[in-house]
């Protein structure tokens, strides 16, 4: 029964708390996405790596007027040599894509931390409900992600940060849902087995574990976004 322990028997209703949390981060996140029209903080960086990601597949400098040129329409003044990369591709190349369908600016560099954020609220909320199973204390963590100044703003520009979040975030979520899992296929074998416990010995090897492999894909992600995201994969 210990090993049973599970989330509670609502996964309807959870979803649709979840869907209905996750509705609003989105719209407070839309509204207005392209304000300001011009590069803030740091943004003079990651989506101009993106678009010369786009135009040429690694990121090329800019001359110290790009701004100026991005914002009145005319994005295409790259330097012919390439950039100083501080930071894998995998986040700019996520901004790209944002920039890809809708252009050279600001709604388009920021249009894919938007939907990030967005989903970071979603896999906040599962995994609050899986660690406490309790699908209140899940709705009300998203509630207060949703409504987080730091994660609204940065949900908003376009910086890695955010896909960073996400990634780490879904990787723990992951290994969480690998834990139940593993622990429902041991009680299945006890049952089996007709005992109540292992007796000390070494339980079986369970080679296939999905969510150990999608924790591993995002643990990948998030060290290819930033690269300080092996010390959290280490911790």
């Amino acid at each position: 029964e210990r090993l049973r322990d599970a989330p509670p028997p609502d996964r309807l209703f959870s979803w649709l708390v979840t869907l209905g949390i996750t509705a609003i981060a989105l719209v407070i996140r839309l509204v207005n996405l392209g304000y300001p029209k011009y590069l803030v903080f740091d943004e003079t960086y990651y989506p101009k790596d993106a678009w010369s990601l786009l135009k040429f597949g690694y990121e090329r400098n800019w001359p110290d007027t790009a701004n100026d040129a991005i914002v009145a329409g005319n994005p295409n003044v790259f330097s012919d040599t390439a950039a100083f990369i501080v930071h894998p591709p995998v986040g700019k190349w996520l901004i790209a894509f944002g920039e890809a369908m809708f252009g050279m600016n600001s709604f388009g560099w920021r249009f894919m931390p938007m939907i990030f954020g967005v989903l970071l609220v979603v896999v906040t909320i599962r995994l609050a409900r899986r660690l406490s199973r309790s699908t209140l204390i899940g709705a009300i963590a998203g509630i207060l992600l949703t409504f987080d100044g730091l994660a609204f703003t940065m949900s908003r520009i376009g910086l890695l940060d955010i896909f960073q979040a996400f990634f780490i975030v879904a990787a723990v979520a992951a290994l969480v849902a690998d834990r139940d899992s593993y622990r429902h296929k041991l009680a299945d074998l006890l049952e089996r087995r007709g005992v109540p416990d292992f007796g000390g010995r070494f339980g079986p090897i369970v080679w296939w574990r999905p969510w150990r492999w999608v924790s591993g894909l995002m643990w990948g992600l998030a060290i290819g976004t930033k690269w300080n995201s092996v010390y959290v994969l280490a911790a």
